[in-house]
């Protein structure tokens, strides 16, 4: 990636450290503090709530629960749907149930201007889409299948690793190494693409020879925090040994002109100097096929 083509930083050029663009481009990585609005997290937290709802209907439709929990808080209330369930099996990352569930509040967070902002700084240009490959965390303690191994995300569309495409986690919550906050690996996102190693998860990763090679830094981070990092750095989510859930969003940007296939398939242009060309929300809505879902 030639970061010296890259011109455009925006709103945050001078809110972000000096030093933030060369660390991310050095150590593969960079910690933005205190930079995601309330109103965004609010977003996040009230649509992983209704999905929490709409998963409690299921199982109590397929007699596996009999009390919805309904007066425990956001960290604990699905970890007790869970169990009372019988621990049955749900989805690692939900989207499109996401989708179904609050289209309008989705569609809010995919292309937040705070998120916006801090890929605009990192790729360095105002023509961005936002890809559609998003994912929300819900990671349940006792749970092995919703333990990410070291991967790259460059991985998942291995055709698409010479494109700097840029991701953003961020928490809903305080994380540190015992309740799940991503590890990272600095120094080695120069190194390519590793290969696919198919873990017993079911999740795509390096193999467990590559990934024992790897430094690991935690990196704990607060409510407002988001981690940035480009397609090739290695990452793992730590084990949650807490007793409460672990909530957490990533989306990922790519320069408009440079986006392939998944970007495009459901994801949507959210930032242009042309207003004409910015996906709707009616158009990115029909690529979801959320009708009775």
């Amino acid at each position: 990636m030639n970061k010296d083509t890259l011109v455009n930083r925006g709103p945050l050029q001078d809110k972000l450290p000096e030093d933030a663009l060369e660390s991310y481009h050095t150590h593969g990585y960079y910690r933005a503090r205190n930079v995601l609005p309330e109103d965004l997290l609010q977003d996040a937290q009230i649509l992983l709530e209704k999905w929490v709802d709409a998963q409690c209907t299921l199982w109590m439709q397929e007699g596996l629960l009999q009390e919805d929990f309904r007066d425990s808080d956001f960290r604990t209330r699905f970890h007790q749907i869970w169990k009372a369930a019988g621990k049955p099996f749900y989805s690692r990352s939900p989207r499109k149930p996401l989708v179904a569930v609050d289209p309008e509040r989705t569609f809010r967070i995919v292309r937040h201007p705070a998120l916006l902002d801090l890929a605009q700084y990192f790729i360095g240009t105002d023509e961005l889409i936002s890809h559609g490959i998003w994912n929300s965390r819900p990671k349940s303690p006792d749970n092995a299948l919703t333990d990410t191994p070291w991967h790259q995300d460059g991985q998942y569309f291995r055709e698409q690793a010479h494109i700097h495409i840029m991701t953003i986690w961020f928490p809903l919550h305080e994380v540190g190494p015992d309740s799940s906050c991503l590890a990272v690996s600095p120094d080695v996102q120069e190194s390519g693409l590793y290969e696919n190693f198919e873990h017993a998860s079911g999740f795509i990763g390096m193999s467990r020879q590559d990934a024992k090679a790897l430094k690991e830094v935690p990196v704990p981070m607060n409510r407002g925090d988001a981690l940035c990092f480009p397609q090739l750095s290695p990452h793992r989510a730590m084990p949650n040994n807490t007793d409460q859930m672990r909530w957490s969003m990533d989306m990922r940007f790519v320069q408009t002109d440079k986006a392939m296939p998944p970007a495009l398939d459901q994801g949507l242009i959210a930032r242009s100097q042309d207003p004409a060309n910015l996906t709707s929300f009616e158009e990115w809505l029909g690529k979801w096929d959320v009708a009775g879902y």
